[in-house]
């Protein structure tokens, strides 16, 4: 961060704290000193494995003590955020886990609306075989709005009021599992900001009918009605 030349207010961090570490008291502590910072932004819980209320304890304290800005949870189900909810302090703010086209989790972002809880998605553009990102859908639609195909994926994410994964420095085992796609995310973002997605119905779900509810390619793809490219 401090290479980059830039102020520490102008960047945001996020990180997580690794199950092995959620019963220390110190995880956080150290998880500052490491990345020489006097705050950290959002501060996930890695996955509900372990101790984790313990783990979300330190992240509670340290959100009271003005170490950690917001807190999220990363790679929970409903039960286990319910969980969370029915014994925390302060409430999560973000949920981390897999969402894109393919892998849509309706019920799920109801159920975190309702609790006001923002999804984080990890693959945005889906896992490294590039199916999604090639569909004809969005080719079309990159067509239309003067876009690539991954800036209106990535648009389909961000217009509901969800929020995506970026490239995370030390992902190189991710990038080339996922043929290079991190850089792709990195790439469009910038140009996903300053247009509205007409078509994709943002108010309507189900207007893309991609979701397979697990990741696999769907080979059947329509439209809602009067919702075409």
């Amino acid at each position: 961060m401090k290479k980059s030349g830039l102020k520490r207010e102008d960047i945001f961090l996020e990180t997580k704290i690794w199950p092995s570490f959620y019963e220390n008291e110190d995880a956080v502590e150290k998880t500052l000193e490491r990345l020489d910072t006097d705050y950290i932004d959002l501060l996930f819980i890695h996955q509900p494995a372990g101790n984790y209320i313990a783990g979300y304890r330190l992240m509670e304290k340290a959100y009271k003590e003005g170490k950690v800005k917001a807190i999220g949870l990363s790679n929970f189900n409903r039960e286990q955020i319910q969980e969370i909810l029915d014994t925390c302090e302060v409430a999560p703010a973000i949920l981390q886990t897999e969402v894109h086209p393919y892998s849509q989790e309706k019920e799920l972002k109801e159920f975190l609306d309702k609790n006001k809880i923002v999804i984080q998605a990890w693959y945005p553009l889906g896992h490294g075989d590039r199916n999604l990102i090639e569909e004809g859908v969005f080719a079309k639609l990159a067509e239309k709005y003067g876009k690539t195909n991954a800036q209106i994926i990535l648009r389909w994410h961000v217009q509901p009021g969800n929020t995506f994964r970026g490239c995370w420095h030390g992902s190189k085992t991710e990038d080339k599992r996922e043929g290079g796609l991190c850089g792709a995310v990195c790439r469009d973002t910038a140009g996903i900001y300053l247009y509205q997605l007409l078509f994709l119905c943002a108010a309507a779900p189900d207007c893309l009918l991609l979701d397979s509810g697990h990741g696999d390619r769907l080979s059947g793809i329509g439209f809602c009605k009067g919702c075409h490219p």
